[in-house]
């Protein structure tokens, strides 16, 4: 999937905006404010129907002084068929449209293959478990798109299972609720540490790549628990955990609990690696995503990349650059660094945005 055409009204700081951006490697200069990071903000919204910054919330997305925003895009696949969007906000609803037909969001998302990375989304990856959670859950639907359904029955079952621990803990009601419960948990599991295996390689060899001189590191899914092999053992943990989850008013165990784990020599990394190392491993982590998702059929993504130099040394900026790049896909790097461009301007379209406006430029 490529972005053919991107077109903005009333997005953030950029009041009208017509680009077409190259089918392969696009780096964007300019200073911070200028709106970098505004117009990987509006792919992601018009791939996504979400905000990075923002989630479902668009108000913030409005240029002052506007009521509305629209984000119009056109893609295209490898047999070069086009799918033209328009996702408009008037401040109270939106309307999605595809080739002129209103869409679902849900019809949608079907196979948008788009991998997002930035200092600021590196840091809640390295810190947050839902983050990584959340990630992967977006990665995997795009494989699968049946696990939107799963996950909405689970978010829909454990809130019900919560409010009978809080207020009855009717153990009775409890043991209905787990024998569909178990099963809907267990999937999710089970897609997520299935997902996470198949990007194990790809994110060591990445890792080793861009931190050659650090030991080896490898990550894994997991909870609090030793991993159920079935839905009856997902059962079973649930109905043994049942007096102290009454206690605790919540569900101390499940998929919402469970983590993505990265570790050296068996070691936790967050236990003794530097904020800046936990970082390229979040970025290894999206990196070996986007390897995954071009390896299927249709699913080659589009990668945006903000503030590519923020952070890195050198022999680590080269490392990532060089992996970025190597994969092939249609590529979108913003930089504050001139310098950037000089160095890995060749081959690429290059681009400056100066108050929201994008202009070519050369190297």
């Amino acid at each position: 999937m490529k972005i053919q055409h991107l077109g903005l009204v009333s997005f953030r700081n950029i009041s009208g905006l017509r680009w077409e951006p190259s089918p392969g490697r696009n780096i964007i200069l300019g200073d911070n404010g200028q709106g970098k990071t505004n117009l990987l903000e509006s792919i992601y919204v018009i791939l996504n129907l979400k905000s990075m910054r923002t989630q479902s919330d668009f108000k913030p997305l409005i240029s002052r002084g506007s009521k509305f925003f629209n984000i119009h895009g056109v893609l295209s696949d490898d047999s070069e068929e086009k799918t033209d969007i328009l996702l408009a906000y008037d401040g109270v609803s939106r309307k999605l449209t595809v080739n002129g037909n209103v869409s679902s969001s849900r019809d949608f998302l079907r196979h948008r293959a788009m991998v997002y990375f930035s200092p600021d989304q590196a840091t809640m990856l390295a810190d947050s478990p839902d983050m990584r959670r959340r990630i992967t859950d977006r990665y995997i639907f795009t494989l699968y798109p049946e696990y939107f359904d799963i996950l909405n029955k689970f978010k829909s079952m454990m809130k019900k299972r919560n409010t009978v621990l809080k207020h009855s803990g009717d153990t009775n009601l409890l043991n209905a609720i787990d024998i569909s419960f178990a099963p809907v948990a267990f999937r999710i599991s089970q897609l997520r540490k299935e997902i996470i295996s198949r990007i194990t390689d790809d994110f060591k060899n990445y890792w080793s790549e861009i931190k050659p001189e650090m030991p080896p590191m490898g990550c894994s899914y997991g909870g609090t628990h030793h991993f159920p092999e079935s839905s009856s053992a997902y059962f079973e943990i649930l109905r043994k955990n049942t007096v102290n989850d009454i206690r605790l008013g919540r569900t101390s165990h499940g998929p919402h609990v469970e983590d993505i784990h990265f570790s050296i020599d068996g070691e936790l990394s967050k236990n003794f690696l530097s904020h800046g190392e936990r970082k390229i491993a979040s970025f290894c982590f999206n990196l070996a995503f986007a390897k995954l998702l071009g390896n299927q059929k249709k699913l080659e993504p589009v990668v945006l990349i903000d503030d590519i130099s923020s952070e890195l040394d050198e022999i680590s900026l080269e490392g990532a650059v060089n992996s970025i790049f190597d994969l092939g896909f249609q590529t979108i790097v913003t930089t504050l660094d001139r310098e950037f461009i000089e160095k890995w301007g060749n081959n690429t379209q290059n681009f400056r945005i100066e108050q929201g406006n994008v202009t070519e430029i050369g190297i």
